[in-house]
């Protein structure tokens, strides 16, 4: 049964889920310590660390994963993500689903002082 691409947006796009897709699409190829830096360089604690995003990301990219909006590959012992052709399809309904509902962005870090 294939599931319509509306319906993995609205299912998964929530909080976390929509900045790491933001900072994949923002910048192709990117490393997931580049990621976890971008999480903690808009977190309010000065001191906050990476380990804090840890988890969550995992979580966010194995969900877009898991969706086919984003793939991966190794670049030495690291993995760089990039929007599939099916997560560049999602980004106009991405934008749809936050026009008419701006609730799903509850939980997220980055999208919400970027006011993207």
């Amino acid at each position: 049964m294939d599931v319509p691409l509306k319906v993995l947006v609205e299912n998964i796009m929530k909080g976390t889920v929509i900045d790491v897709f933001y900072l994949i699409r923002e910048k192709e190829h990117i490393h997931k310590s580049e990621i976890l830096q971008k999480f903690v360089e808009y977190d309010d604690d000065p001191a906050c660390k990476t380990t804090k995003y840890r988890l969550p990301m995992d979580i966010a990219i194995a969900k877009l994963e898991g969706a086919n909006l984003v793939s991966s590959y190794q670049d030495g012992r690291a993995e760089r993500y990039v929007l599939t052709d099916y997560g560049r399809s999602a980004e106009t309904l991405l934008s749809q689903l936050l026009d008419e509902n701006p609730a799903v962005l509850h939980g997220s870090k980055i999208i919400t002082k970027l006011g993207a």
